[in-house]
């Protein structure tokens, strides 16, 4: 009888509910549901979240899930054209191949 030594993959589910709870602390709940914060929502031209704010982010979802050097070195080889549109759901995305 073999023991499995990996994780099981994390549903998109999982980790769109883990990153909108970080968000929450990071923007506030009351920001987070007055915006209606989704996939298609652009986090730092919608949510206006500050380079201080993405590093709480980050240092919160590596809290819950082993991710965030590769998270932070995924961001910083973002221009800032691609920074301006990056969404909720392309943070999501990363952390899920991330995990895989």
């Amino acid at each position: 009888m073999s023991v499995d030594t990996y994780a099981p993959a994390v549903s998109r589910e999982a980790v769109n509910a883990a990153l909108l709870d970080c968000l929450k602390e990071v923007v506030g709940a009351d920001t987070v549901e007055l915006l209606g914060v989704g996939s298609q929502t652009k986090v730092f031209t919608e949510l206006g979240i500050s380079s201080i704010d993405m590093t709480r982010l980050v240092e919160l979802v590596g809290g819950r899930y082993p991710v965030a050097e590769r998270l932070i070195g995924w961001l910083a080889d973002k221009s800032l054209r691609a920074l301006a549109r990056l969404t909720v759901g392309d943070i999501a995305d990363f952390i899920r191949h991330a995990l895989a």
